[in-house]
């Protein structure tokens, strides 16, 4: 079985980056290096030094759409989970100068479908829906039942976007939690997620 680092790059792990969809066992098993260790030459060159000390980033993408209020705060109790890990290991390295070898950037974007409606005041004028509201309200109860005491976040930062709009807060971690909301009456409807952004 060959060596390689946790969290490696597909670059790293496999000799070619596709799959057969077909035959997904198979194509990842016989399309796996033999030994990582001699990919672009010697791995004590400065080129591989360099390439292996580098951070290892994490974004963390969830989609949703009529999720219930439990589903949402269970999503969200995971994305503060990660946050308060990441956090603490920055703060290791930073303040006991520890060099974790398993330190990583994280960010975490919730891409929310179909996010806006009507209003009922003036019927061309879009606003949020109800989810989105739910899920702004579960945002606090998630992080208070992470860090087992009442946490409030600062409102998030609403930004207008071509696709509708992002609410941007910050984790108690200091990490970020961007909620993408998509706009059908500016992105077609049943348009993917990977087709917007």
């Amino acid at each position: 079985m060959p060596k390689s680092a946790r969290l490696a790059s597909t670059e790293r792990l496999f000799v070619n980056p596709l799959y057969c969809s077909a035959l997904i066992d198979q194509s990842l098993a016989m399309n796996r290096r033999k030994d990582d260790e001699d990919i672009r030459g010697d791995a004590e060159s400065p080129h591989m030094q360099r390439h292996l000390d580098h951070t290892v980033r994490i974004y963390a993408c969830v989609t949703m759409w009529h999720e219930t209020a439990d589903e949402m705060k269970k999503a969200l109790k995971s994305v503060f989970r990660m946050d308060d890990d990441q956090c603490a290991r920055r703060n290791a390295q930073e303040y006991l100068k520890r060099v974790d070898p398993d330190y990583y950037e994280f960010e975490a974007h919730v891409l929310f479908d179909d996010a806006f409606e009507e209003s009922d005041d003036n019927g061309e004028e879009m606003v949020v829906n109800r989810f989105v509201k739910q899920l702004v309200e579960v945002v606090d109860i998630a992080a208070s039942d992470v860090h087992q005491c009442e946490r409030r976040l600062r409102p998030p930062e609403k930004i207008a976007t071509p696709y509708g709009g992002r609410l941007v807060w910050r984790m108690p971690g200091k990490n970020k939690l961007v909620v993408h909301l998509k706009d059908r009456s500016k992105i077609r409807n049943r348009k993917r997620w990977s087709q917007v952004m």
